[in-house]
């Protein structure tokens, strides 16, 4: 049995004990190589393309788009993948994850076409509360996360990924999650400097005291080879009627080379990737990077 994950004093809590604010571009980078991952699976189908914490250990999505093949499971805090089943028509290629922020046990899953499911997990069950679109972006959305301003609304961020002849695209919009509603969208494109190649600039983000970290991978194939790396890419706020985002130059976080990150959770503790390897399967690792 794999022992569970640990982390030391990180640079976020470090500086929290300090009692000072320090922006993200001049806190230095993780340093290359230093991740321990942990398999979770071997085969093509037990990847993890979406990333959460749960109240133990952690839930994940998968982009499977066969009947009977898993989309969403849990892993526990040693690492123990249980896998759980859809009620229904499963959704096809579930590319992103969230907690509903205020709901315990409650997230939402989005497919690579913006097709969301918000979905309560009891104990093994899963149970589809309702369904519906994200209001703009293109067919191959990889990101969401739930944030607040400095002001308290709430927002919703999600990302096209992009491409290596296309940047990826933020959207970020405020979000009634009684009613599922979105007010005005905020738009803005991000390009990373690495991984080179065919390059996905976003494949996951979170939201972390107003700035937007993402993650950025490479895909050339089933067989990869794979490399990644994780932004700082810039803060989120508002107007009196709108999300704004306002993105700077990418601040390298941390490199990952060999393999291919699309989950990402920054939550005290708990901070988690996790890989989409294709052939080689998914695993996960706990760096310091948010």
């Amino acid at each position: 049995m794999p022992s569970p994950l640990r982390r030391p004093l990180g640079r976020r809590a470090a500086l929290l004990v300090l009692g000072v604010v320090v922006p993200l571009s001049l806190v230095p980078s993780a340093s290359r190589g230093d991740a321990t991952w942990t398999l979770l699976g071997t085969s093509m189908t037990r990847g993890v393309s979406g990333l959460a914490p749960a109240p133990s250990g952690w839930v994940i999505a998968r982009d499977n788009k066969v009947a009977g093949q898993n989309r969403i499971a849990l892993v526990s805090p040693t690492l123990q993948v249980t896998e759980l089943s859809w009620p229904g028509t499963a959704p096809n290629d579930l590319e992103a994850l969230a907690p509903v922020p205020g709901t315990p046990n409650r997230y939402l899953a989005c497919t690579s076409a913006r097709v969301c499911s918000v979905i309560d997990i009891a104990g093994t069950t899963v149970t589809v509360r309702r369904t519906f679109t994200l209001p703009v972006g293109g067919k191959q959305n990889e990101s969401l996360a739930f944030g607040t301003t400095s002001a308290g609304t709430m927002v919703a961020l999600w990302a096209d990924r992009g491409s290596p002849t296309a940047p990826g695209k933020l959207h970020a919009a405020f979000v009634d999650l009684s009613t599922w509603t979105f007010g005005a969208v905020a738009t803005a494109k991000v390009s990373v400097p690495w991984p080179t190649g065919p390059i996905r600039h976003i494949t996951d983000a979170a939201l972390v005291n107003g700035h937007i970290i993402v993650t950025s991978a490479t895909d050339p194939g089933t067989s990869g080879p794979f490399d990644s790396a994780a932004y700082d890419v810039g803060t989120l706020g508002q107007t009196s009627t709108k999300a704004t985002l306002s993105v700077h130059t990418p601040t390298e976080l941390g490199r990952f080379p060999g393999h291919k990150i699309e989950g990402l959770t920054c939550v005290t503790a708990t901070d988690l990737l996790g890989t989409d390897d294709e052939k080689a399967g998914g695993s996960v690792a706990q760096v310091d990077i948010c």
